[in-house]
């Protein structure tokens, strides 16, 4: 947190600027998805919200994400900020899904904003979705669902990824037995959301034990690099479990 810019730092503890804050945590680095971004920024936020946005934007780094993001929530909530509410309720979801995908630290981010400012994200056919709790739903199917979209995540071939969640389940306990390694294709944000819903409920045991067998999937291939790091700590905000920093790979 000591090496974060000053001026993140500022902004995450301002409620005029947290707003922007929170914004730039979800623009991608990717060109054309940018502009798109911009122009969704533009008419979501008023004019000096959105430059603002913009320039945070550009100083901010993998590992600095996820705590301004909590800290910048945190913010507007101590301030009972109903308008930023309003916007980011419509701007958070138009930016995740101006590259029509919705990665895992995405949808990890957004589960922190509807628990810390209770905000009605999610995802389905419309951008939203509200969430009906399930408790008879078998938690190691959850958990099965988690950790293999954890082995894909990168870009892993099936292979490499198959082999990844085959080590992380080698330290889940033998009860419940884990079902087996899912492919890409069976994994959709909106299980993904539902399971993660669900899992920040469960016995600290359980969350405990998905984000051991999380770090052996990450590390699986000796490399961690700063979004996974990353991921990994958004996991472990979303189950409410403290998580350490690593060393990574720039």
């Amino acid at each position: 947190y000591e090496r974060i810019p000053a001026i993140l730092k500022n902004a995450a503890n301002d409620p005029t600027e947290a707003e922007a804050l929170i914004a730039a945590v979800f623009i991608n680095g990717e060109p054309q998805v940018m502009k798109k971004q911009k122009e969704i920024t533009a008419q979501g936020l008023p004019p000096e919200m959105a430059a603002k946005a913009e320039q945070f934007y550009g100083l901010l780094s993998p590992d600095s994400r996820l705590s301004l993001l909590a800290r910048a929530a945190a913010t507007l909530n101590n301030h009972h900020d109903l308008d930023g509410r309003r916007r980011l309720t419509n701007l958070v979801p138009a930016l995740v899904a101006a590259d029509r995908r919705y990665d895992l630290f995405e949808l990890a981010a957004c589960q922190i904003l509807k628990r810390e400012l209770s905000l009605p994200l999610g995802s389905n056919d419309n951008g939203l979705v509200a969430w009906v709790k399930n408790k008879t739903h078998p938690v190691s199917e959850d958990v099965s669902l988690v950790l293999s979209a954890l082995a894909h995540f990168g870009g892993k071939s099936d292979l490499q990824a198959r082999a990844a969640y085959g080590a992380g389940v080698m330290y889940w306990p033998a009860n419940p037995r884990l079902p087996s390694f899912l492919p890409g294709s069976m994994i959709s944000s909106v299980r993904l959301e539902e399971a993660l819903e669900r899992l920040a409920e469960a016995p600290l045991q359980v969350r405990n034990a998905l984000i051991k067998a999380s770090l052996v999937i990450v590390v699986y291939d000796k490399e961690v690099n700063p979004r996974e790091h990353e991921l990994l700590r958004a996991l472990a905000s979303v189950l409410g479990i403290a998580f350490p920093i690593l060393f990574v790979d720039s």
